[in-house]
């Protein structure tokens, strides 16, 4: 059988697809589809409009009759992290919740070719501690395409972001697994910028058995096991170490002079449970 592999559609193509399927969809005169194309990186056409049809049912649930930037924001939230609730409910776990959130936020403000947020919010994924806050990157590296290592690197030190803040406010004494789930994350980003992109000082790729060269920070790597000396992946090993904690302390080193700010942010956040990122920007820069 013949198989014909299909590119996931760009920007551009995004927009097209969902102005086409917003035809049968009465949308408030607000709705910004150019904007939601943006934000819907890795969609393909059938998710586009399982979209829309999302956001069109939370519309008739809601008793509206015309679908607005709420209902497709509600219903992107589903697809991307599933139906969510907060978690857990003491009030000390959600202190630690927020400052994860915040710290990273702070980052993805501070740190220069960094991912984006839209908001940041205390509800999380039902029998997950994944992060709610989504980080997507930013428009231009979606139009080049390829991963840079700055570009890494700052996805790299936003992973480290939790640990760090945690090591500020809390202590060493007081760090929780909910910040070492975020390291298995910046421990593949390590991975994948020594062995697939040649990242470090090794200068040279080991990835010699992964043909999908088309996959970005594929997980495939991670599995393979290449038949190189021990010596090899002791010299792997030192890097990612290496590069973890230097991402540590860059996040350390970033947030520590804002610690004020973030305990300032992080409250409003206990209080409101959701802050959008242009609230968040204001807050920093002291306009509100």
């Amino acid at each position: 059988d013949r198989r014909i592999e299909l590119d996931l559609p760009d920007k551009n193509g995004r927009f097209k697809i969902l102005s086409l399927h917003a035809l049968s969809k009465p949308l408030e005169n607000d709705v910004d589809l150019n904007h939601l194309a943006t934000k819907t990186q890795g969609f393909s056409g059938a998710e586009l409009s399982n979209l829309l049809n999302e956001a069109a049912i939370l519309t008739a649930r809601q008793n509206r009759t015309k679908v607005g930037t709420k209902q497709l924001e509600q219903a992107l939230d589903r697809k991307l992290l599933g139906l969510s609730y907060r978690y857990p409910s003491s009030i000390k776990s959600q202190k630690i919740i927020a400052y994860n959130e915040i710290g990273t936020a702070m980052l993805s403000y501070l740190i220069p070719c960094s991912d984006n947020f839209n908001k940041i919010s205390l509800f999380r994924n039902y029998n997950s501690l994944s992060r709610s806050t989504l980080l997507v990157p930013p428009e231009e590296f979606v139009d080049f395409g390829f991963a840079t290592k700055k570009y890494l690197m700052s996805r790299l030190i936003l992973s480290m972001g939790a640990r760090a803040t945690e090591e500020l406010v809390f202590g060493r004494s007081e760090i929780t697994q909910l910040s070492a789930n975020y390291l298995t994350q910046a421990t593949s980003i390590a991975k994948e910028m020594i062995v697939k992109y040649g990242f470090s000082k090794l200068s040279f790729n080991f990835d010699q058995n992964n043909n999908n060269n088309n996959k970005l920070l594929s997980s495939h790597l991670l599995r393979i096991k290449p038949s190189n000396a021990n010596i090899t992946y002791k010299a792997i090993d030192k890097e990612v170490s290496t590069l973890l904690f230097k991402a540590l302390t860059i996040a350390k080193n970033e947030l520590r002079p804002h610690l004020h700010l973030i305990d300032k942010i992080t409250d409003i956040l206990l209080e409101d449970e959701v802050i959008s990122a242009n609230r968040f920007k204001k807050l920093v820069k002291g306009t509100i």
